[in-house]
């Protein structure tokens, strides 16, 4: 049987539930990477949490990335499904991230729009990436707005 995706609405709308089967995307996957049982569980969970997840983007070419790391041999996993419900890519890593500091979204904002002097203090020895990571996230924009998407 092919995989497949189930979506349902209740009370207007307001809850909404979803289900999958992908026992061939899983399949497919752990042959490409060779993975264990263990391995193979994860990595088909997350895809499903991708797929389902993908499925409540709002706008058609919208994506959505979903990363897992760890701390044995399979050091993270990533998956990007779409709106359609479609995984699009999908990788398992054997790599550490190194985190130098955590911060949240309202951290970066504060220093890159509104320049606000405390967070600038707090974070100065990061800024110079931020700056750069804001002028490549301007140039993906563009060039994803020229495509259409």
């Amino acid at each position: 049987m092919a995989d497949y995706i189930v979506r349902a609405t209740a009370a207007n709308a307001s809850i909404r539930a979803f289900a999958v089967t992908g026992r061939e995307l899983v399949e497919t996957a752990r042959k490409a990477h060779d993975t264990s049982p263990v391995v193979t569980a994860a990595l088909g969970r997350l895809m499903m949490g991708g797929v389902m997840m993908g499925a409540m983007l709002k706008g058609e070419n919208d994506l959505l990335t979903l990363q897992v790391n760890g701390d044995g041999p399979i050091k993270g996993m990533t998956v990007t499904a779409d709106a359609k419900g479609n995984v699009k890519d999908h990788e398992v890593a054997e790599t550490v991230i190194r985190v130098d500091e955590r911060m949240s979204y309202t951290s970066v904002k504060k220093i890159l729009e509104d320049r606000d002097p405390e967070e600038c203090a707090k974070y100065e020895e990061f800024i110079p990436m931020f700056e750069r990571m804001e002028k490549l996230s301007q140039i993906l924009r563009k060039r994803r707005m020229k495509r259409g998407s």
